[in-house]
């Protein structure tokens, strides 16, 4: 099985790609419930990028859990069918598989994605960048490979027990299904995962999470 390491050079071009545009380049799609959606249109793509900012009632310790317990996908993010780990690298980095279920006639995504957690030492902000390595293993028959996939969680833990998160997605879900289509309903997804995911966050596996290695602001 072969490895695709992100390395630190790739990792700051995923970043500068993502998030290096002006602020004022992204659309305010929707605001409702504390969740922020904008949209933007990436140079060179048919597929809206999106970005999601809301604050979140959860120590960084329960975030991680929730993030790192693939099983648990299928509860609270949109239309996810099966999720499983593949290879542990270590606590801040890892390979996982993503399967979405999608409406017929269109045919169901998988993912393969790089999951890199790093920390602020100073501040306690955490960065996780979650890359596609779609030849990590083979396509299943039936299932179009999401080739294209960069995505990015921040974290700001704040006073009082609450943190700041922004979460943004830039993809091409492949096959042959118009962008139009895609972008008309780019904001439910997202809008949808962050409910469940602060529903989620309530439950006691994750309020009572505390994790070595991530640190807590103090």
């Amino acid at each position: 099985m072969k490895k695709f390491l992100l390395s630190g050079s790739l990792f700051l071009a995923v970043v500068s790609f993502i998030l290096g545009n002006k602020i004022d380049d992204w659309q305010l799609k929707t605001d409702k419930d504390g969740i922020k959606v904008y949209t933007r249109m990436p140079e060179g793509s048919s597929f809206k990028e999106i970005k999601v900012i809301t604050t979140f009632e959860s120590s960084l310790s329960g975030i991680v859990a929730l993030l790192n317990d693939k099983e648990s996908f299928p509860k609270w993010i949109y239309r996810c069918e099966e999720a499983r780990q593949l290879e542990k690298v270590s606590d801040f980095e890892y390979y996982h598989y993503q399967k979405t279920s999608a409406v017929w006639p269109v045919s169901d995504r998988d993912v393969i994605i790089h999951f890199v957690i790093r920390q602020n030492p100073q501040n306690k902000k955490i960065t996780i960048t979650a890359t596609g390595q779609p030849e990590y293993m083979k396509s299943n028959k039936g299932i179009v490979r999401v080739r294209d996939y960069y995505a990015i969680w921040e974290f700001e833990p704040l006073p009082g027990g609450k943190v700041n998160g922004t979460y943004t997605l830039r993809l091409n879900p492949g096959g042959d299904v118009p962008a139009w289509i895609i972008n008309l309903g780019v904001a439910e997804g997202p809008v949808n995962t962050i409910k469940n995911m602060k529903k989620m966050l309530n439950e006691a596996k994750y309020k009572n999470a505390k994790l070595a290695y991530i640190k807590e602001l103090e």
